[in-house]
């Protein structure tokens, strides 16, 4: 089954295909000779006792797909994923993540795999698009489609979905995903970068994407008419009783805990009246509903958050929203490094340190998008005491 849609002069073309026929929903995507295809899975289980939803998204580059034979002298062959492939999965989760419901703790997999790269499309468009459309043909519970497209601003002319060569002239490009929200087209992700831009001719940028947002959104809702599955239906509701009890005893303390100002304290507090929360619903409900009492706090928080924010102006450590951490700065910390600082913004403390070194020490990069060498690396680590957390 074959789709085709010519939008701002690029032809997507779409194709359902049972190569992956064991995933919960597959399907490739082309623009231009930019070839991915994407596979969506989930388990049939729920897993218990989680916090966070189970969703991990990945995105492959095959040095076939560029037509090169790159890796080691001993190992001919992709290794570990490069940074261009680690955005492109971050890009996609930021996209799908939002739209799941709420409650659902069954695994979910994204793998989207760029299988032909014409070194001229960007294949990060066609990889949000597979995974917004090989989960939203699936029977996986999620509320797409999301439709992606990126808007440059190249010779002060608005530009659709550049290629590499148009992208290195630009002035500002961004990179917009959107969603359905009722009949309205909202924007649910945005990422760019320009030179100096002011505030207008980024709104410019987002407007001028809207129409074709639209274009693009209805284009997935016709494929996934013709050939969605139904979706599994997965109930979550926490039962009456517990629920006004949970709220009649806790949302007020939950509210109090949020409003503390941000502290190792605070951050205490809030974990010991969740453990309070989960006893209670123990000793009352039974060790059943131990999951039932986690997420009541975590749509009790949610709803805290967005009360105070919109109705009070407020944030969840009791700032306004234009009141500003505190912020401070240090230098010369590291006695033998070239350069080091540590930045200080509220609770939260960044140490950098700086390297110089001779041209001989520039990175070469050889990958299925870019090639050659780098000169400026950034390394960035998070290790898990910076959030009192043990891994």
């Amino acid at each position: 089954m074959k789709f085709n849609k010519e939008i701002g002069g690029k032809n997507f073309e779409v194709e359902i295909d049972t190569l992956a026929e064991q995933a919960n929903g597959s399907i490739f995507v082309r623009m231009g000779d930019t070839l991915v295809m994407a596979a969506a899975t989930m388990s049939p289980q729920d897993l218990e006792g989680l916090d966070f939803f189970p969703l991990t998204v990945e995105f492959q580059e095959k040095f076939y797909a560029a037509g090169k034979i790159l890796g080691s002298r001993f190992v001919r062959r992709e290794g570990r994923p490069s940074e261009e492939s680690i955005l492109t999965s971050r890009l996609i989760d930021r996209c799908v993540r939002p739209l799941f419901p709420n409650g659902l703790k069954r695994e979910i997999q994204i793998i989207v795999s760029c299988y032909s790269f014409d070194e001229e499309n960007d294949p990060d468009i066609p990889a949000v698009m597979a995974a917004s459309l090989a989960l939203g043909i699936s029977d996986i519970p999620w509320n797409g489609p999301v439709a992606p497209i990126r808007v440059a601003k190249i010779d002060g002319k608005l530009v659709l979905n550049p290629n590499y060569a148009d992208r290195e002239k630009e002035h500002l490009e961004i990179m917009l995903s959107a969603a359905q929200q009722g009949k309205e087209i909202i924007i649910n992700m945005i990422e760019g970068q320009a030179n100096e831009a002011k505030e207008n001719e980024i709104m410019e940028a987002a407007e001028f994407a809207q129409k074709h947002l639209e274009e693009i959104m209805d284009f997935q809702k016709e494929i996934i008419a013709k050939a969605g599955k139904e979706k599994i239906q997965i109930q979550k509701e926490l039962p009456t009783e517990m629920l006004a009890r949970l709220k009649e005893n806790f949302s007020e303390k939950l509210a109090d805990a949020m409003l503390q100002p941000l502290s190792i304290e605070g951050k205490r507090a809030m974990q010991q009246l969740q453990e309070e929360i989960i006893e209670f619903s123990k000793k009352n409900f039974g060790e059943d509903k131990i999951n039932a009492a986690k997420e009541f706090i975590e749509e009790e928080l949610t709803q805290i958050l967005r009360h105070l924010i919109l109705e009070k102006g407020k944030r969840p450590d009791a700032r306004k929203l234009d009141e500003i951490r505190k912020i401070d700065s240090m230098i010369e910390i590291l006695p033998r490094a070239h350069g080091s600082a540590v930045f200080i913004r509220g609770a939260t403390k960044a140490l950098s340190s700086v390297t110089l070194g001779s041209p001989g020490d520039q990175r070469l990069i050889e990958g299925m998008e870019i090639s050659g060498k780098q000169r400026f690396m950034h390394h960035y680590n998070f290790p898990p005491y910076c959030s009192g957390e043990i891994k």
